[in-house]
């Protein structure tokens, strides 16, 4: 099972740009991976352009496993 942070649809880039700092500076803070990794989380940070790719590919496995269009 995956996680992720979402916004609406045709964000402007500044700030999908700011997202993207800010999210990948937490994911340096070892703090913060503790304390995910306490609650089973494997924190791994993506930034929109490949978090996007990963979730076309979920949906096009989760299809091709289910048949579902």
């Amino acid at each position: 099972m995956w996680a992720g942070i979402t916004g609406p649809p045709n964000l402007p880039s500044d700030v999908m740009d700011a997202w993207d700092k800010g999210l990948q500076e937490i994911f340096k803070d070892p703090e913060f991976i503790s304390k995910m990794k306490s609650i089973g989380s494997k924190p791994k940070y993506l930034n929109s352009r490949d978090a996007r790719k990963y979730v076309e590919n979920e949906i096009k496995v989760a299809k091709e496993l289910w048949g579902v269009e």
